[in-house]
């Protein structure tokens, strides 16, 4: 999440990642880079997929009060995550932006297994064969005992 100064406004040309409920039109000078990005980093912009009454979207106002628009967003590669995303108007920051705020929907037993089931567990396969897993592990001794002789764990 973060103050990316770019005003996306609304979905444009069958773009996924960006929701129909954005507001402002999209600012021609280099706003589309923003909309690029998150089309290439699976990124969806989830300000703009809840519809929300316009004093609930713009996260910046000009010095005068005249210009308002939503420019601090909050992104993600799981759209499913999110319940709702929101401006919190109550807060006084000190700045010229207000609060963006996201209700995660966590299934934390489903988080858990995913956590568990991580890369950082080794292969069953090693503990299927107690010499195919002797010899695994005496390779990476091995392999260890190689990089101290040659100085780099001195």
């Amino acid at each position: 999440m973060g103050d990316f100064n770019a005003k996306l406004g609304t979905r444009e040309n069958g773009e996924l990642k960006v929701g129909k409920f954005g507001i402002g039109q999209r600012h021609p000078r280099g706003h589309q880079q923003l909309a690029d990005f998150l089309e290439k980093e699976g990124l969806f912009m989830m300000n703009s997929f809840f519809q929300k009454r316009s004093h609930r979207k713009w996260t910046w106002s000009s010095p005068d009060g005249s210009t308002k628009n939503e420019i601090d967003f909050i992104m993600t590669t799981r759209r499913q995550l999110f319940n709702d995303v929101s401006v919190i108007a109550r807060v006084k920051t000190g700045s010229d932006h207000r609060m963006v705020r996201g209700t995660l929907n966590l299934n934390v037993k489903l988080e858990r297994s995913r956590l568990m089931k991580s890369t950082l567990r080794s292969p069953r396969a090693l503990f299927q064969s107690p010499e195919t897993f002797q010899l695994e592990l005496q390779n990476r001794f091995q392999c260890l005992e190689g990089l101290q002789c040659s100085g780099r764990y001195e």
